[in-house]
Order: C-alpha cells, then sequence, then structure tokens
C-alpha cells in the first residue's frame, strides 16, 4: 500500500472520498499564484508567505540583538562591576531597540496575515488597491522568488 506505519509498518486502510483530491493540483502549481486568475487560494498562500516571512525578520532580528548584547557584555567584563554595570546598560541600548523594532515586525506581519485570513481564500493584494499592488504583491513575489 501507498501509506503505513514507520513503526511496525502495517498498512493503513485510508479512503479518499470520489473524484479528484482537493489538495493534489494546489501543491503542483507554481508559486506565482497571485497572476494565475485560475487559482482560487491565493489568500492562503499569501498568509503562507507571510508567516515564512514572520520566521525570517525574527530569527534575524534577535540574532542581532543577541549579538549585541553578547558584545556589550565582553565590552563590560573587564570593569569594575559598580562601574560595568552603568556601561552595560547603555551598551545595551542597541539591542534592546533591535529588539523592540523585531517585536514590531512580528505583530505587524501577524497583524496583515490576520487581514489577509478574515478576507479568506480568495484574498488577492489587488483587494488593497495602489498599497496591495505596489508593495504587499511586491514582498509577496519576493518571498516566493526566493523559496
Amino acid at each position: 500500500g501507498l501509506w503505513h506505519c514507520n513503526i511496525c509498518l502495517a498498512e493503513f486502510r485510508v479512503k479518499l472520498g470520489p473524484g479528484k483530491v482537493a489538495g493534489i493540483p494546489y501543491l503542483r502549481r507554481s508559486l506565482d499564484v497571485f497572476e494565475d486568475s485560475t487559482f482560487d487560494a491565493s489568500g492562503h498562500v499569501a498568509v503562507l508567505l507571510f508567516m515564512s516571512l514572520q520566521v525570517v525578520a525574527t530569527g534575524v532580528g534577535r540574532s542581532i540583538a543577541y549579538s549585541l548584547q553578547s558584545v556589550a557584555t565582553l565590552l563590560c567584563w573587564p570593569f569594575p562591576s559598580f562601574i560595568g554595570k552603568h556601561l552595560l546598560v547603555a551598551l545595551a541600548a542597541p539591542a534592546g531597540l533591535v529588539e523592540l523594532v523585531t517585536f514590531f515586525i512580528y505583530v505587524s506581519l501577524f497583524v496583515i496575515q490576520a487581514m489577509i485570513a478574515r478576507v479568506g481564500a480568495r484574498w488577492h493584494p489587488n483587494d488593497w488597491g495602489s498599497f496591495g499592488q505596489d508593495y504587499v504583491a511586491f514582498v509577496l513575489v519576493a518571498i516566493a522568488d526566493t523559496l
């Protein structure tokens, strides 16, 4: 059979509904779904693309903040604690700002995803007028091109 347990190798008895499986046509498509008028789930693809951007932006932002914090800690290490603590607060401020910006980006992307998900599967960047066409579509196409 096609499906089986990876542990005991017992065959699963999977019965699919009649007709064509809904997920297969979506998996065989290119990610350039925003120019394809026959694709009816561009909203789902947009949410997934924004999720991947959210993960990358958060990962990069947190890495930069952690690096800045580590450099500040290393610079303050040789000083006595009464000087090093105050110096660390000043030198670690950029790390805190990067964390704040990263959090703002995360929340902004979450709000965009929620707005797209609320509209539904048939959402398209053109639904948001010139902002959607000029900025959102550009970001989505850039993400899809890098995948």
